[in-house]
């Protein structure tokens, strides 16, 4: 497997077992952003990822800790009310969908979510909008 394969299994992951519309999710760029009607999800690697050799010599095998960091981008509009009703929504909606399929759709051996953050200061402006981050940490390990 590869790190390539742990973000199409995320992707699947995302669409099939949450809520979010195929437009509203990007691994690639935050497009979603200018699209979106109320909420996006992008997400790229982040931070420190960790392989660890399990054996040596050619081919090594390897325990890879791939570390993703992702944002759920939720829409300012009107009703600030209604905002705060989403992010705390998104926060189960996110820990949630990764529960589903903790192989994201057979990608990893294991899987999980281990953080999610949310900053009551932060705003982020693209596409027109006025957007609230809700950023997340997933873990994936493969053999």
């Amino acid at each position: 497997m590869s790190i390539t394969a742990i973000r199409n299994g995320i992707y699947t992951t995302l669409t099939a077992s949450g809520p979010w519309a195929i437009e509203e999710i990007s691994a690639c760029s935050y497009d979603p952003l200018e699209r979106a009607a109320a909420c996006a999800i992008t997400y790229f690697p982040e931070g420190t990822s960790e392989i660890e050799p399990l054996t040596f010599g050619s081919p090594r095998q390897e325990q890879r800790h791939w570390r993703i960091g992702g944002t759920l981008w939720i829409r300012v509009l009107d009703d600030p009310k209604a905002v705060l009703g989403r992010i705390w929504q998104g926060y189960d909606d996110i820990l949630d969908t990764f529960a589903k399929d903790d192989t994201l759709a057979s990608s990893a051996c294991e899987s999980h979510l281990a953080s999610i953050t949310h900053d009551s200061n932060r705003f982020w402006e693209a596409g027109g909008h006025l957007w609230k981050p809700v950023d997340w940490v997933l873990r994936a390990e493969e053999f």
